[in-house]
């Protein structure tokens, strides 16, 4: 078994606790068993751990309560019914991802091809690969026209109008007269010069 957990390593796992669900005796099929329980946050973590590595298990047990939810009194007969209707289920999706799995392989793996070698794509239909942006020594009007994109000067003009007119409300209102009157200095207190 390999010591880094990828898809193979998720399959080899599952067929051992399908196996094991397989093979509860009648006391481990019922909601309450300790192996039950256990065998159910198993295979929860695990389809959750393969489900982290952007994998799409189609299996739903995590919406499976494996019992009936509802008030009033339910026989112990209609609630083994549902908990071997839920676990039937659950397996037979288990089965299903196994059984994708011999005969596809991992889901995300790229596949072989099957032909001959692959047909050359011209260079022309290969994007190039833009060079890296060099400042020069001397940045000139037409240098900035051709490199800076025409978002940068539409966002820096709205800016600078937003800016403005956020400045001319501000002045608008008392306390910005008041921080007005305060920076513009007064008429008196300007001293005269002599001139003599």
């Amino acid at each position: 078994m390999s010591t880094t957990f990828d898809y193979t390593a998720f399959i080899d796992e599952l067929r051992d606790l399908v196996t094991r669900a397989k093979g509860f005796n009648q006391s481990e099929r019922r909601l309450e068993s300790e192996s039950f329980r256990r065998w159910q946050h198993e295979t929860k973590e695990l389809i959750h751990r393969i489900n982290r590595l952007r994998y799409n298990v189609a299996c739903d047990i995590q919406g499976r309560s494996f019992q009936v939810m509802a008030y009033g009194s339910i026989s112990a007969r209609e609630q083994q019914a549902k908990y071997d209707h839920d676990l039937s289920d659950t397996l037979a999706e288990l089965e299903l991802v196994i059984s994708r799995f011999d005969k596809y392989g991992d889901p995300k793996a790229k596949p072989i091809s099957r032909g001959s070698v692959e047909p050359a794509v011209p260079d022309a239909l290969i994007p190039a690969t833009p060079l890296p942006l060099t400042v020069p020594d001397k940045v000139t009007l037409g240098w900035l026209l051709t490199h800076v994109p025409v978002t940068w000067y539409a966002t820096a003009i709205v800016g600078c109008v937003f800016i403005f007119g956020v400045g001319m409300t501000v002045a608008s209102t008392k306390l910005g007269k008041t921080l007005v009157d305060w920076v513009t200095p007064s008429s008196s207190s300007v001293k005269p010069t002599n001139s003599q």
